[in-house]
């Protein structure tokens, strides 16, 4: 999936921290990767080790039920996906611009309960929507704008099986669940990967696009409960990655007990101009 805030462009960097044995990113037991989300770093281990990191357990966790929905169709439903996204996006790309936009808000409205069908809706609103935004009001109403692309690839049948072959290799579960899941679970050795929502790095802020990506939003009390956490599973021995916003308030929550790493992202999405283009972010351990 598109994802706003995704990791793909930063996996060199990522991949720098992740624990090496025998030459490959290997050096931990088991992965868990909660705010999975687009899920870029646990595609790229995926893809890179397809038989070493089978044999390992991997536990990938969202609040966000609609992402947990769509991995686990896309694990064990695939081609029925695939056949409602042809579908769809024969209908979509066929219209004409206003009716495409017609399309979007009538589909918005009409979020499926079937699993399979909430997956396909669920990636055709990522693939049509702004920029990959995954938003919901308080409602848990999804609520991002039409993204109004020319030609948007909305089914990308090849890519999918391999996400379903993916999670399907080995150990893997996908379960709907808060951060905080992760600590009965991880073990000395264990990896674990939290991509949170950032907190926000412009000047007199109040809120953030990504605030709102699942109900209830994510506080600066829920960033200070998982940096404690962090520092929990750091302390047992589990191997702890974590990225966020470069700001100083994350600056001051990290900096006594955790190594900090600046990075260069270019992040399109933000309310605040001086927000968008090159920015810099923390990648923590």
């Amino acid at each position: 999936m598109k994802w706003a805030g995704g990791k793909t462009q930063l996996l060199p960097e990522l991949l720098k921290y992740v624990p090496k044995g025998f030459g490959a990113y290997t050096g931990f037991m088991a992965y868990h990767e909660p705010f999975v989300g687009g899920g870029a770093l646990f595609w790229e281990l995926a893809q890179m080790l397809p038989t070493s990191f089978a044999s390992k357990d991997v536990i990938l966790s969202d609040a966000n039920v609609r992402v947990v929905v769509t991995y686990g169709a896309i694990a064990r439903h695939v081609e029925d996906v695939i056949e409602i996204l042809h579908r769809k996006e024969a209908a979509y790309l066929a219209a004409d611009e206003e009716t495409r936009s017609d399309c979007f808000y009538r589909d918005r409205r009409m979020e499926p309960s079937d699993p399979i069908a909430r997956a396909a809706w669920f990636i055709f609103m990522n693939k049509t929507c702004f920029n990959g935004l995954c938003r919901v009001n308080k409602r848990d109403v999804f609520n991002v704008p039409h993204g109004k692309y020319k030609n948007p690839k909305i089914c990308d049948a090849e890519n999918l099986r391999a996400c379903s072959r993916a999670l399907n290799r080995g150990r893997v579960e996908i379960l709907w669940e808060g951060f905080e899941g992760v600590e009965k679970r991880a073990a000395e050795g264990d990896l674990v990967y939290f991509d949170p929502p950032y907190v926000p790095a412009w000047k007199n802020r109040k809120t953030s696009y990504f605030t709102a990506y699942a109900v209830g939003g994510f506080s600066m009390q829920d960033q200070t409960r998982l940096r404690d956490l962090a520092l929990r599973l750091k302390r047992r021995g589990v191997h702890v990655l974590l990225s966020n916003s470069h700001t100083p308030e994350v600056e001051e929550m990290y900096g006594h007990d955790f190594e900090m790493y600046e990075v260069e992202a270019r992040r399109s999405v933000n309310s605040k101009g001086d927000g968008r283009g090159a920015v810099k972010e923390y990648i923590i351990r």
